[in-house]
């Protein structure tokens, strides 16, 4: 039986806050693969829209030559809303190639109410274009967000190949993934040693572990990863392996973004986390736990119990023996003068979140090979 395997992917997020105006723009995205073959198939998403998505063509681009992506045999299509599909099978001339590029054009009156984001440019790059082909910035058109950086992938959820010895690892994380500053380049790394493994992108910037996102950061922040780790990493995609890498958020929204009271007991983030580890051990992928970084200076009303809580969370994930595999993050950036704060050069202007530099030496520092070997490469 044919085995499709994600060669990329985001998690989809709500955008109905801020809203994406992509009248007429065309849509360039480009990335570098792992994994190569003759047939592809893309997962198109209208998620959380109450409208319909117009396309007026698409294309698949491999070394130059451009193959129609169609929907039911259609080059112009629509996506219905809260409509999630695949293309029809797209097939090849070439079996062997390093990247994928995916030309898309919406309709006029199209507005984005889901996209998937991040800020690297390392391995993944999403340019828009306008009316007369100008380039438009949609992270700096998106009012809201207003970020120069940002890279916004609207339809494209998933892009999938045949193959049956590639495996993909999912990360299910929170924005230190979604920026995906670490990933891309680790995805990098395992392209340049020729694995045949991709990296599923499940990050959503503000995701707790264990508590949804309130109010109007509902949306902004998601359901608990606890809530949407069967949607987001399972619905679409049997990874080999899922890393779990959230929890900061858990420990310093309390008193900054909601109720002092909602800081969670040491017991009560333990029991999330193999809670977690069982929903993934029922889909038989294996699972890797990351410790949770410092975030001192982020902001002063983090309430002090908040660092306690993080020594020992990281001190029981480091312990513990029920996942297959710890990727101490902690260790890679903490400051060795001061283990609360991140070190200077991964610390960016709010003290919480890494720069693209500082995503390097994380992906440089990463045990690739054990990795490899808790994949299983060979069977």
């Amino acid at each position: 039986m044919s085995k499709y395997v994600p060669v990329f992917g985001y998690k989809t997020k709500n955008y109905n806050l801020t809203r994406v105006f992509i009248h007429g723009t065309s849509q360039t995205l480009t990335f570098k693969t792992a994994i190569s073959g003759n047939k592809i198939r893309i997962l198109f998403t209208n998620k959380f829209s109450p409208r319909n998505l117009r396309v007026l063509r698409m294309y698949l681009i491999i070394e130059g030559v451009k193959y129609n992506v169609t929907l039911k045999n259609k080059r112009w299509f629509k996506l219905k809303p809260n409509q999630e599909v695949y293309s029809d099978v797209i097939n090849l001339y070439q079996d062997n190639y390093d990247f994928i590029t995916i030309e898309t054009k919406f309709g006029f009156f199209a507005k984005g109410y889901s996209a998937g984001d991040f800020n690297s440019t390392k391995q993944a790059l999403v340019k828009h274009y306008g009316i007369f082909n100008r380039k438009v910035n949609l992270g700096l058109r998106t009012k809201a967000i207003s970020k120069p950086h940002l890279q916004i992938s609207l339809l494209i959820k998933q892009v999938e190949i045949i193959d049956q010895k590639a495996k993909s690892v999912a990360w299910l994380g929170d924005s230190l993934t979604n920026h995906a500053y670490y990933t891309q380049a680790l995805q990098n790394r395992i392209i340049e040693k020729k694995y045949p493994v991709s990296i599923i992108n499940a990050g959503q910037s503000g995701n707790r572990l264990l508590k949804d996102g309130r109010l109007l950061l509902k949306d902004i922040f998601g359901d608990s990863a606890l809530s949407r780790i069967e949607n987001d990493i399972f619905k679409f995609n049997k990874p080999a392996v899922v890393v779990v890498a959230v929890g900061i958020n858990d420990l310093i929204h309390p008193a900054t973004l909601v109720s002092a009271e909602e800081l969670p007991e040491t017991y009560e983030m333990i029991d999330g986390y193999l809670e977690l580890l069982k929903i993934i051990k029922s889909h038989k992928s294996k699972a890797v736990i990351t410790t949770i970084t410092p975030f001192n200076g982020y902001k002063d009303n983090v309430l002090p119990q908040a660092e306690e809580r993080r020594k020992e969370i990281n001190a029981w994930i480091r312990s513990q023996k029920d996942y297959d595999w710890v990727f101490d993050l902690d260790a890679i950036v903490k400051d060795d003068q001061d283990s609360t704060w991140l070190a200077p050069v991964f610390r960016g202007d709010d003290n919480l979140h890494f720069l693209q530099e500082g995503g390097q030496i994380i992906a440089d520092k990463f045990d690739l090979e054990s990795l490899i070997k808790l994949l299983e490469l060979d069977n």
